[in-house]
C-alpha cells in the first residue's frame, strides 16, 4: 500500500468512530490512532491478506481480507476473514463498501474459498447492510469490555496457578470437549462438530506455542478447567497503561456447578493485577450469560460491539 493511502487514512483516523480501541482508556489522547497503524503495517507485509481501497470526498475506505493457512490444515478448505479496517459515515458509504465487497469476493471466488466469515463494528449500519446484500448471514454478537484492576476486589485463589507444558495435552482435551457450544462455528450447521472441536483443541495448542499464558484450576490431581491470557505490549506501549487480555475461560463440564468458573477467573485476574495490569479488556458472546454475569459482577464495562456473519460459496 503506497504512502499516499497510508497518508490518507492516518489523517481520517481523528474522525473515524468504527474502531474497537476508539474508547479504551488512555493516557494518550491519539493513542487508539497510534495503535490501528501499528496494527495495519504488519498485515500489509502479510502475503494471507488481501486489501481493497477507495477514497472518496476525502474519506479513505479500506477492506482487508485473510486467507487462512491455520484453518485450512483444520478445516480441509479454504476459509477467509474479512475485516472493514476503516469507512466513513455518510449516505454513500454502503455503495462504496459493497463496491469493495464485490472485488473481494470475486478475488476469494476465483482462489476457491468457500467459507468467508465477517466481524462488523455494531454501530456500521452501512458495512452491516451490505454485507447482508451479498447474502452474509448474522450468526452472534461480540461485547468487548474493560475492567479498571484498581476496581476489581479479588484474591488470590490457591487452587488456580499457570500451566506446565506436561499439562497441555489436559488442557487442549479440555478446550476440544468443553468449549462454549452456542458459538458461531457451532451454530452454523454447515460446520462438521467434530472439527470445530479440533479447532479448539488446536487453537490451545497455538495460544501456548505463541507465548500465551494459560492459568489452570486444580481439582484434586486433575485440571477442572483452563483460561488463556496474554499481555497486548503494543496496546499498552500506546496507550500508556498496561493491559492485560483475556481470551477464552473453559471448565471440564465434568466438574460444573461447584463454582470452579469463578474461581477460576478470580484467580486468573489476580495473576494478572500481580504482573501490573493497570486495565483489563475481555470479550464474549452476548449470548453468553454466565460470563456475561461475570464481566459485570467484576465491573468491566463495555466499550465494543461486533457482529459475525458468515458466507459459504
Amino acid at each position: 500500500m503506497d504512502n499516499e493511502i497510508m497518508d490518507a487514512i492516518r489523517n481520517f483516523l481523528p474522525y473515524y468512530h468504527y474502531d474497537q480501541y476508539r474508547f479504551y482508556p488512555s493516557k494518550k489522547n491519539n493513542g487508539w490512532q497510534e495503535y490501528f497503524l501499528s496494527r495495519l503495517h504488519p498485515l500489509l507485509e502479510n502475503d494471507e491478506w488481501l486489501f481493497f481501497y477507495k477514497e472518496s470526498h476525502n474519506t479513505p475506505y479500506l477492506l482487508g481480507c485473510k486467507i487462512s493457512k491455520w484453518d485450512y490444515d483444520t478445516f480441509g478448505f479454504k476459509m477467509a476473514f474479512i475485516h472493514v479496517l476503516i469507512s466513513g459515515k455518510t449516505s454513500e458509504s454502503e455503495k462504496i463498501i459493497s463496491s469493495l465487497l464485490k472485488n473481494c469476493l470475486k478475488k476469494l471466488h476465483s482462489a476457491n474459498v468457500k467459507f468467508i466469515s465477517a466481524r462488523i463494528n455494531g454501530d456500521n449500519l452501512s458495512a452491516i447492510h451490505a454485507f447482508e446484500s451479498f447474502g452474509f448471514k448474522y450468526y452472534e454478537n461480540n461485547i468487548w469490555p474493560v475492567a479498571c484492576c484498581e476496581n476489581i476486589d479479588c484474591i488470590e485463589v490457591p487452587d488456580v496457578r499457570l500451566m506446565t507444558e506436561s499439562e497441555l495435552i489436559s488442557v487442549m482435551s479440555i478446550a476440544s470437549k468443553n468449549t462454549f457450544q452456542r458459538g458461531h462455528y457451532y451454530c452454523d450447521n454447515k460446520f462438521d462438530t467434530q472439527k470445530v472441536n479440533s479447532m479448539y483443541r488446536k487453537w490451545a495448542q497455538s495460544a501456548w506455542k505463541n507465548n500465551n499464558l494459560i492459568a489452570v484450576i486444580e481439582v484434586g490431581d486433575q485440571i477442572g478447567g483452563f483460561f488463556i491470557y496474554n499481555f497486548d505490549n503494543l496496546l499498552s506501549e500506546k496507550t500508556g497503561y498496561k493491559y492485560g487480555r483475556m481470551k477464552n475461560l473453559v471448565i471440564d463440564s465434568n466438574f460444573r456447578g461447584r463454582g470452579l468458573g469463578e474461581k477460576l477467573w478470580i484467580g486468573t485476574i489476580s495473576l494478572m493485577k500481580k504482573a501490573g495490569s493497570v486495565y483489563i479488556d475481555s470479550g464474549y458472546s452476548s449470548k453468553n450469560l454466565i460470563s456475561s454475569k461475570l464481566h459485570v459482577k467484576y465491573l468491566f464495562y463495555p466499550v465494543y460491539e461486533e457482529v459475525a456473519f458468515h458466507l459459504w460459496f
